[in-house]
């Protein structure tokens, strides 16, 4: 008998009734976008909004009134897909958990309508519980997802990387983002330090940048921009730490240990909303981290794009001011850097002079604004990339080195690209600076690294 065993294999998935329940989820929300659907029509006919004009002129007196109304189905609309697919993965395995964070999404999403239609726009904001629960609900199944085996939960000896690996992802980064070999030598004062990344997933992160690439190119959101510039520090602290950074948000639940910025891409892919409680969040994270700051220093990146508010919706700058100058333990061994991820100076105006009067605190502008300050205090042929960049966030409130960039001229001992053995002096010097790699007191030379360009 010819028995083939290298044919296709049958996959078997075995339905039950919490899948049901998964279901009837989904059929749910299909009524409830018509719920939306049907209180929009009945706007067109109470304020006289004929189509196919999708949204009311401005001009209108009962315009805004509709535009609420329409805002708010359309704003489910817009996140729609994203829910379904959430749904769809997480009832996979987990059925119920996802059938539960669901409903309670879509109890949510009823409850930004009717607040929206209201015509005061801040009321939608009563069903910002909604993505909390799925943020919830997504860390649950992945938590449970790990329990079920036996090596994705690894402690710190099972995380060990050697030396050589370490430097060889260093870089491979380094090259990649073209930083200068004088701020690459200097992530060295980096060894040791717990990274945390505070995000600003506030609603006003929707807001969009003025700069768009191309005639016909869509401009960028401030929420786009942090996405980018923490992508790119979770990568680089990755490699400085192989046990991963923290990432909390202002409205949705913390990651923990994470080592690339692939692992971001779910909670990325959810639309910031609510408010800006900046305070209580620092706060949590230095309760967090008491016990981690006795043995090793804590360094802090705030990626926001405004001013804090506490939970009613106040501006309380003054107690944030408080918590970065007082309730640091000690601010050497918690240096903080603030990210602005705007464009709009006066957004950020009252940080104007914490840099100067509360230590180990460096506030970065946006890159170009960034860049532009420190080409003019040092000279246009000064090398500043965005990789560049990144290590100035990271490393500005451990450094003052970085901080003085756009104060006053300073000196590149190490010219260059890293791992060059690159010329101090003019063209035909003899004498050379090498590079120190943050993972050996050697020099790094063209032999340890043949693959520069």
């Amino acid at each position: 008998m010819n028995t083939n065993f290298s044919g296709p294999k049958l996959f078997t998935f075995v339905l039950s009734r919490e899948h049901g329940l998964a279901a009837g989820v989904a059929i749910s929300s299909w009524f409830a976008l018509q719920y939306m659907g049907m209180g929009v029509m009945k706007a067109r006919k109470q304020y006289n909004v004929e189509y196919p004009k999708l949204y009311a002129s401005e001009s209108d007196p009962n315009g805004k009134k509709f535009n609420c109304v329409q805002r708010g189905h359309q704003n489910t609309l817009e996140v729609y897909p994203e829910f379904l697919l959430m749904l769809g993965l997480g009832s996979i395995r987990y059925p119920l958990i996802s059938s539960i964070g669901g409903a309670i999404w879509l109890l949510g999403r009823i409850v930004f309508f009717q607040g929206y239609s209201t015509g005061q726009p801040e009321k939608r904001r009563y069903g910002s519980f909604a993505w909390t629960t799925v943020t919830v609900v997504a860390s649950e199944n992945q938590q449970r997802n790990s329990s079920s085996y036996t090596y994705p939960q690894l402690n710190h000896h099972q995380h060990y990387v050697s030396d050589d690996e370490r430097l060889a992802g260093f870089e491979k980064f380094i090259r990649r983002y073209e930083i200068n070999a004088t701020f690459a030598s200097k992530l060295r004062g980096l060894d040791g330090y717990e990274i945390v990344v505070i995000c600003d997933d506030s609603g006003s992160m929707n807001t969009e940048l003025s700069d768009v690439s191309g005639p016909y190119g869509q401009a960028p959101t401030r929420w786009d921009e942090l996405k980018h510039t923490v992508s790119i520090v979770v990568d680089l602290a990755s490699v400085l730490d192989p046990d991963g950074v923290d990432i909390y948000f202002l409205n949705r639940a913390p990651i923990f240990n994470v080592r690339s910025s692939q692992e971001l891409i779910p909670s990325f892919s959810i639309p910031p909303e609510g408010p800006t409680p900046i305070v209580s969040v620092l706060r949590q994270v230095l309760r967090d981290k008491e016990k981690q700051i006795a043995e090793r220093k804590l360094l802090v990146l705030l990626a926001t794009d405004g001013v804090p508010t506490d939970k009613q919706g106040h501006a309380n700058i003054d107690e944030l001011r408080r918590v970065l100058k007082y309730e640091r333990s000690s601010t050497e061994r918690i240096p903080v850097t603030i990210i602005a991820c705007t464009d709009d100076d006066e957004c950020m105006s009252y940080l104007n002079d914490w840099d100067v009067t509360i230590p180990n605190l460096d506030v970065v502008d946006d890159y170009k604004s960034e860049k532009k300050q420190i080409l003019a205090c040092q000279k246009q042929s000064f090398p500043f990339s965005f990789g560049d960049y990144v290590v100035k966030i990271m490393m500005g409130g451990v450094d003052e080195w970085f901080d003085q960039l756009d104060e006053k001229r300073v000196s590149l001992d190490n010219y260059g690209r890293y791992g060059l053995n690159t010329p101090t002096q003019g063209r035909g010097s003899s004498q050379y600076a090498s590079t120190k790699s943050p993972y050996t007191s050697q020099p790094v030379t063209s032999k340890q690294n043949p693959n520069f360009y």
